[in-house]
Formats: C-alpha cells, sequence, structure tokens
C-alpha cells in the first residue's frame, strides 16, 4: 500500500490547486526500502508544489544531509 499512497499524493497536488495552505508530505524512513523512491517520484513529479517534507525516525545529522543532496540533486 506505501506506493499506492505515494501515487494518490502525487495525484492528489497534481489536480489540487492549494493556493497560500502548504502541502506537506511525510516520506518512510531512510532506511525504509520506499524512502529512495518517495523522493525521487514524489520531487519528480510534485516537487514544485511541494512546500514541506517531512522525514522520520532521523538517526543523526547524516540522514539529514543525505536528503539535503539527495533533493539538491533532484532540484
Amino acid at each position: 500500500q506505501k506506493e499506492a499512497a505515494r501515487a494518490g499524493f502525487i495525484k492528489m497536488a497534481r489536480d489540487h490547486d492549494y493556493g497560500s495552505t502548504g502541502l506537506w508530505t511525510r516520506l518512510n524512513c531512510l532506511n525504509s526500502p520506499w524512502a529512495l523512491n518517495d523522493v525521487i517520484e514524489i520531487v519528480s513529479n510534485v516537487g514544485n508544489k511541494v512546500d514541506v517534507i517531512m522525514l522520520p525516525k532521523v538517526e543523526g545529522p547524516w540522514d539529514i544531509h543525505y536528503l539535503d543532496q539527495l533533493l539538491a540533486q533532484l532540484e
């Protein structure tokens, strides 16, 4: 159901204009088998609409650094 939830978020983000309301999403944790595809698919498809990406279960600053670098590559 993880892939279906990701696809649903992307569809919702594409289909609606949220105006001044911020659009947030929560990824799966980085050590899950879904995290990398979460980031790549969401940013590639609707990254211009997403205001906040929440990263759960952060284990240290290296997790933030990794996500920061990945986002920079995708942007």
